[in-house]
């Protein structure tokens, strides 16, 4: 299952993550991260890579347009970004 775009946009505000930074965090581009916030179509496998890339984290996808962020997940996603380079 992939990730919406809304869940995109929750997910990296609910990090507190710049675009960079969720870029890294998913290993995705940039440019990536910004057309699915944008809800530009995108390969299938790219929206599961990013879907498995936070719930790698312990963010919780929910249905096609929900989120929970627990704590734990926030703390893997700062420790995450500040030890890549």
């Amino acid at each position: 299952m992939a990730i919406s775009f809304v869940q995109m946009k929750m997910a990296r505000g609910g990090l507190s993550l710049t675009v960079r930074e969720m870029a890294d965090l998913t290993g995705i581009s940039h440019d990536t991260v910004g057309r699915i916030e944008r809800g530009e179509k995108l390969k299938g496998s790219t929206l599961k890579k990013v879907r498995e890339a936070l719930e790698n984290i312990g963010l919780v996808i929910i249905g096609d347009d929900g989120i929970r962020i627990p704590k734990a997940a926030i703390d893997a996603a700062v420790k995450k970004v500040e030890n890549d380079p």
